[in-house]
């Protein structure tokens, strides 16, 4: 079977404290072959050497006579030959000397960088290793990194070996490094050129849901470009517009926010640089706004939805339910003992209907503008309640301040975060007033009959009245 011989580079002199060349250290590769034999030619005799060859690799370091003529950066020829072999390596050029030392002699070989071959998302993958030849007086380990990270490491050896890596590197250019476990000896390093990446890019997009306004949905756009080792020219584009654009080497992400109606969605990512690459498309489903109500100047603020008119129903279904049990729980604790027992039995059972209600809806039609009414509406419902009794029970003074300081807390989020308009507001305090609050006042006078004393029917029926005429004058200039 042939064989296959190299002398690694660099040819290394070693000279002593006064100068004078010593010896020559060579390594090299071997394959098919167990022993090489070696001929130093300076001009002088010929010096003769041989080296055993373990696991492919071979390494001596061969003293010098005087009378060989061999000087530092003079010309020298060295072969070498494969004993029994029919193959042969030969360096020749000017001897490369330093002074003489224990510490290892390394040599990098990186395989080579197919560049015709593209990139598997955006890298590729390099391999080689690190042929460290010790003295064999001072036998030495050996850690080998790319960028700082470590990709092989060999135990202490008296004998030449290798440090084979294996990374998966970006286009550009790294620093593979090694070092030695003796910390009296430095070790050093080279830099790896990666070829940039053939082809077009592979694109990740990612989308996040936002807020409803107008119907649509905010929707961001976030693109991640790999670096392909090229300048890279890319654009979010939807419906014609471009989200966001940027040219640039390396890794990048692009991120873009538009409208988007509910449904399914497509924006593109196009690439005018490399040239040649086919827009990507990405596909995603957008949920859907609920429908809302945008009657008057000014309505229809973010996520200011009511949904479907089931939904509707059901928020105010939730509503009356909340306002129930906290009628119930007013009547409860105002009456007196026994005759308060049935009462706080019904305001137990209806805090736990209101409760599911709540949660169904939730789920079926929950939004943040809705939870805001149903949480202001209740609350205003059952501070009416608590202002009617407030001459006859104590305890309703301190559910009034609670009550009516929790509607005007709900109340300004609405407003402040949806953005009704001026009809949707009236519209929403009329209903809540007027219809069931009157309805339940105009009874309850006659089983606890002190709203008589403080007013409280007659105010309602004011704030009625007013209601009526603002909705009536903001809806009508829609």
């Amino acid at each position: 079977m042939a064989c296959t011989l190299e002398i690694l580079q660099p040819v290394k002199g070693f000279t002593n404290s006064a100068g004078d060349l010593i010896a020559i250290v060579l390594t090299g590769k071997a394959n098919n072959c167990d022993l090489v034999d070696i001929i130093i030619n300076c001009g002088g005799p010929k010096q003769l050497a041989e080296a055993q060859v373990h696991d492919g690799l071979w390494s001596v370091i061969v003293p010098l006579m005087h009378e060989s003529g061999c000087r530092c950066d003079a010309n020298i020829r060295i072969e070498v030959r494969c004993r029994g072999g029919d193959c042969r390596d030969v360096f020749e050029g000017q001897l490369q000397c330093e002074p003489a030392s224990q510490c290892p002699n390394a040599y990098s070989d990186v395989d080579p960088i197919d560049a015709g071959r593209d990139c598997v998302g955006g890298k590729r993958v390099v391999t080689g290793q690190v042929i460290i030849a010790p003295d064999p007086a001072k036998p030495v380990g050996a850690n080998v990194k790319i960028d700082g990270v470590l990709v092989g490491s060999h135990g202490v050896s008296a004998t030449v070996f290798s440090v084979p890596f294996t990374a998966t590197l970006t286009p550009g250019k790294h620093l593979l490094t090694w070092d030695f476990s003796d910390p009296s000896c430095n070790g050093a390093g080279q830099t790896i050129t990666v070829p940039a990446c053939e082809g077009c890019p592979s694109i990740e997009v990612k989308t996040t849901e936002g807020e409803c306004r107008e119907g649509k949905r905010s929707v961001t756009v976030v693109a991640s470009i790999p670096d392909q080792g090229v300048p890279v020219d890319a654009a979010i584009v939807h419906a014609g517009k471009k989200l966001a654009q940027n040219m640039q080497s390396g890794a990048f992400t692009l991120t873009g926010t538009d409208e988007f109606s509910g449904g399914t969605n497509t924006v593109t990512i196009e690439i005018s640089q490399p040239p040649g690459c086919q827009p990507t498309s990405h596909t995603f489903t957008v949920k859907p706004c609920e429908r809302r109500i945008t009657n008057g100047p000014g309505g229809g603020g973010d996520d200011d939805d009511d949904g479907s008119g089931g939904c509707i129903i059901g928020r105010i279904a939730v509503v009356l339910l909340f306002a129930t049990a906290i009628f119930f729980t007013l009547m409860g604790i105002c009456l007196p003992t026994p005759a308060n027992t049935p009462f706080l039995i019904a305001a137990g059972v209806a805090w736990v209907a209101a409760g599911i209600a709540m949660a169904i809806w939730a789920l079926l039609c929950g939004s943040r503008c809705g939870t805001y009414l149903i949480s202001w509406q209740s609350a205003l419902f059952g501070a009416w309640l608590a202002a009617y009794m407030v001459t006859c029970c104590p305890f309703a003074i301190g559910a009034l301040i609670a009550l009516a300081g929790s509607a005007i807390l709900f109340f300004g989020l609405w407003v402040g975060r949806c953005r009704p308009s001026a009809c949707r507001v009236f519209v929403e305090l009329l209903w809540v007033t007027a219809v069931p609050v009157a309805t339940i006042l105009t009874g309850l006078q006659y089983v606890l009959p002190c709203g008589l004393l403080s007013g409280i029917v007659a105010l309602n029926s004011v704030v009625t009245a007013g209601l009526t005429v603002a909705a009536a004058a903001a809806c009508a200039k829609k």
